[in-house]
């Protein structure tokens, strides 16, 4: 199978083959870059909480960090191909077909710029996002009954059989599986009820 797909990139110009590394460094640019934006607004707007800078920040360097190692390998290749320099990524004469790195070089940086920056990147938006914490407390709720951090107090109307009306107190997680199965409604749910609660008050983005 290695070698199947070998002799088609062998057989792929090498003008397209530029072309598409110009294109993988510029989306991958775009995409990390937009998701530090995006960190940085969500630390940004946690109003109201007494935090040190690298308590609201750290994410957001995590997050840099990642992009700047996430972007090695393909810029790498594209400098590679554009100005014709030896590709150090491989060795052609100990296995011309082969599809990963198989130079140290070549394995130094898959190892720790590539993965490295992918964990990073992970790490990364689950602290700016406290994704985490928002599917451990659901889970909780889900396979427990815990109660919700912020769980608010709604009043639900019946109506009896000889038609009077009776209120019962429901907490607002009660309304869990509500959303139609749809899971980011679900996790998100108390931010809708806490921002619906104090209004301008609320912070921007809810941990």
């Amino acid at each position: 199978m290695g070698a199947m797909f070998a002799v088609a990139a062998n057989n792929v110009p090498s003008g397209l083959v530029d072309f598409f590394h110009g294109i993988q460094v510029a989306i991958t640019f775009a995409l990390m870059t937009n998701v530090v934006q995006f960190a940085w607004w969500t630390r940004k707007g946690k109003r109201g909480k007494a935090m040190t800078h690298c308590q609201r920040f750290g994410s957001v360097y995590v997050l840099m960090v990642s992009t700047c190692l996430v972007m090695v390998q393909p810029t790498c290749m594209l400098v590679i191909s554009s100005w014709g320099i030896d590709n150090f990524f491989f060795d052609n004469q100990s296995n011309p077909n082969a599809l990963v790195p198989n130079t140290l070089t070549g394995w130094m940086i898959q190892v720790f710029c590539t993965y490295l920056g992918y964990i990073l990147l992970f790490v990364g938006v689950f602290w700016a996002t406290g994704l985490h914490k928002k599917i451990a407390r659901k889970w909780a709720i889900l396979r427990n009954g815990a109660p919700a951090r912020n769980a608010s107090i709604t009043k639900k109307y019946s109506k009896t059989s000889n038609g009077e009306s009776v209120s019962e107190n429901v907490g607002g997680w009660d309304r869990v599986g509500t959303n139609k199965g749809d899971l980011w409604s679900t996790l998100f749910e108390d931010s809708k009820t806490e921002s619906k609660e104090r209004g301008l008050d609320a912070p921007l983005v809810q941990s």
